[in-house]
């Protein structure tokens, strides 16, 4: 139609940085503002993509992006607590031989 893209252009910001022209994704044959990229497991344009999380099944971008950092914040948190408590228990109390062989394969083997 005559119009479409200058109606567009009025709404998206992001224009190619060498014609000036405005972003269109071929792949979803649509156009797409500045940042926005297209994610291949989820096929669609994710704005302000970082990357895709296999361990969320999503991709971090504009609106999950806090999400995706309290997740890695809880998941630091909650292993330097795992094993500051092994070693803690490991320090402070006696084990049989079994025992202390097993609490110390399970303090290396975490990341």
């Amino acid at each position: 139609d005559p119009g479409v893209e200058t109606r567009i252009s009025a709404m998206i910001t992001g224009r190619k940085k060498t014609t000036g022209q405005l972003r269109f994704c071929g792949k979803e044959l649509k156009y797409k503002p500045d940042r926005a990229y297209f994610c291949s497991p989820l096929k669609l344009n994710v704005l302000r993509m970082d990357h895709y999380c296999p361990w969320l099944s999503n991709c971090s971008g504009y609106y999950n992006q806090m999400y995706f950092v309290l997740f890695l914040l809880h998941t630091v948190a909650s292993t330097q607590i795992s094993l500051f408590s092994i070693a803690q228990a490991l320090l402070t109390t006696t084990f049989s031989a079994g025992a202390t062989a097993f609490l110390l394969r399970l303090r290396l083997s975490l990341p």
